[in-house]
């Protein structure tokens, strides 16, 4: 079973990530907003297979064909999706929501042999995922599927997904009748975290040079910023004129996180991505709190972001409670 990408825009083939590798230069990868993979992988429902995988798409338009007879989950960026020419989510201009908050998109298809799946340039945010009820069959690389940037892997795994290219799969799934699917979560559950506001808050907490930079900055808030860049590596934000450059510096380098927000000297923060370099040397301003990192992949360029600081004791077990709870009842929010 295969599925051919007919348009790739800029897309890549994700999968939890790599483990155990960071002291050799290897970041641990994985969905850039693991929310919304999350939710495509919970939307199939007892279809999915059971390893997930995903195709993450960028803000570009995207199509592929099924080879076979598949059901897949689509979740993320507001965008448009298509079935051969049949619009089955419409998304409205980004004109007209240039001042609005938006949801995003959460839907599962049945798709025949031959039929396209088409998605459109994102109106809003920068990923989408798509996943299917079928096991992934392409090569393992350090224990994951999913790209990295480093390393000269093979295959996908070393590079994008291009035009042309076929992502091999094998029928998870009983064979025999196929129940045709075509549901999308209703707009009560996918407020709840699919939801793509104009201005973002993000909640860090404070490390390394801190304190330097916010008394050398005179900081008495932390933003507004404008996320100039966007990519699996990193955001680089664009700071107010008047806290652009500071003088803090360090001798030596250190390892990176996931979230770790930098301040080099020339004043744009950045804000590091799941395929970021493993180490770095610039001033440390703040790490974004695990319940937060998911927002991180829906900001796109020119969109509002505020840092707040703040340190909630059991946050972190909270969210991961809530999130588990909100993906069970997925099921039963789904409309025809």
């Amino acid at each position: 079973m295969m599925l051919m990408i007919h348009e790739a825009g800029i897309t890549y083939l994700v999968d939890a990530g790599r483990v155990g590798y960071l002291k050799d230069g290897i970041p641990e990868g994985g969905p850039l907003d693991d929310m919304s993979a999350e939710l495509a992988y919970a939307l199939l429902g007892t279809r999915a297979p059971h390893t997930p995988w995903w195709l993450e798409i960028g803000p570009a338009a995207f199509s592929l064909i099924a080879e076979n007879p598949c059901t897949v989950a689509v979740a993320g960026a507001p965008r448009a999706v298509y079935l051969n020419r049949e619009c089955v989510s419409q998304v409205e201009s980004v004109e007209v929501h240039l001042h609005q908050d938006m949801v995003g998109v959460a839907l599962v298809l049945s798709l025949e042999a031959g039929d396209t799946l088409t998605l459109s340039a994102a109106v809003r945010g920068v990923v989408t995922y798509i996943t299917c009820d079928a096991e992934l069959r392409e090569a393992i690389v350090l224990g994951s599927r999913g790209y990295c940037p480093f390393g000269d892997f093979p295959g996908l795994a070393g590079r994008r997904v291009r035009a042309g290219d076929h992502i091999n799969l094998e029928v998870s799934s009983p064979t025999g009748i196929r129940t045709r699917v075509r549901t999308r979560l209703n707009a009560s559950a996918a407020s709840v975290w699919l939801a793509y506001p104009r201005q973002q808050t993000l909640r860090f907490s404070p490390v390394g040079e801190f304190v330097t930079l916010r008394d050398e900055l005179a900081l008495d808030a932390f933003g507004p910023f404008h996320v100039q860049q966007a990519d699996r590596r990193a955001l680089r934000l664009l700071a107010p004129e008047t806290m652009r450059a500071h003088a803090v510096a360090r001798k030596t380098s250190s390892p990176t996180v996931r979230g770790l927000v930098q301040w080099p000297a020339s004043g744009s923060p950045i804000l590091l991505g799941p395929d970021r370099q493993t180490v770095g040397g610039y001033a440390r301003f703040g790490v974004i709190r695990r319940a937060d990192q998911y927002k991180v992949g829906r900001l796109w360029p020119g969109c509002g972001v505020t840092f707040e600081y703040g340190d909630v004791e059991g946050e972190i077990a909270a969210f991961e409670r809530a999130r588990r709870a909100w993906m069970r009842r997925v099921k039963n929010h789904i409309i025809e």
